[in-house]
């Protein structure tokens, strides 16, 4: 039999109606709403890695690769891993020491990009590429391949129907390095952590619609109410996470 814990309602914040919250690291490049289900991912941890491949033998001009929003510098069509890495790491994006790029030079071979740094072990977004500025060859182009997506083990992400999910005490987003911003608060209010209830005494129409699959899952039930009528008391039993 489950163990579970039992709180008394002095434990219980009363403006909210709500009970026990704490403090969690998640994953990158998150949009969440109040009241979403998040869940622990589970998955060995994993840095991201993207390929980057020249093919039509060009002999001449250059390409920009984009990463969320930033493009950088031309990039000659026979620059080396050591050249595309310095013109990743000069983005904002990205930084210094958070990508490393390794081969020999693009036109001889794949480039393996892998980041690290304050963006080890989290999923990002693909880079892009603009090769229209490569000559010669034959239709030459560069393609990025997402080799590996990045698993950020122990942090949390969207809840997806597997696990013991928890829910967002706030709206928030987290950028490339899983830091966290909250909804309305400004662009410089970034913080490592965010705040999720685990179990307690929910006034449901104050929560902004607290995700009905999480709430199945961890056998939450309304003992007032519903989540319609504008009145329902949702409790969910409290076992630690």
């Amino acid at each position: 039999m489950q163990n579970t814990e039992i709180y008394s309602m002095s434990e219980l914040l009363p403006m909210e109606g709500s009970g026990n919250r704490r403090s969690v690291q998640v994953t990158s490049n998150l949009t969440i709403v109040a009241g979403q289900a998040l869940v622990a991912e589970t998955t060995a941890a994993a840095n991201d890695v993207q390929t980057l491949a020249e093919t039509g033998s060009p002999t001449g001009g250059t390409f920009k690769l984009t990463f969320m929003g930033q493009q950088t510098a031309a990039i000659a069509y026979n620059a080396s891993a050591a050249t595309i890495q310095a013109a990743l790491q000069a983005l904002s994006t990205i930084g210094s020491g958070n990508v490393t790029c390794t081969g020999t030079t693009i036109d001889a071979g794949n480039i393996v990009c892998t980041f690290g740094g304050a963006m080890a072990n989290l999923p990002q977004q693909a880079m892009t590429v603009d090769y229209s500025g490569l000559t010669g060859g034959t239709s030459p182009t560069i393609t990025v391949t997402h080799t590996t997506t990045g698993v950020a083990n122990g942090r949390y992400k969207a809840y997806a129907g597997s696990g013991r999910p928890v829910f967002s005490r706030y709206a928030f987003t987290s950028d490339q390095y899983g830091q966290v911003s909250v909804s309305g608060t400004g662009a410089n209010s970034k913080r490592q952590d965010a705040e999720v209830w685990y179990a307690g005494l929910f006034f449901y129409p104050q929560l902004g619609n607290m995700d009905s699959s999480g709430v199945t899952a961890v056998m939450g039930n309304f003992i007032s109410g519903t989540s319609t009528d504008g009145k329902g008391l949702l409790l969910i039993p409290g076992v630690p996470v």
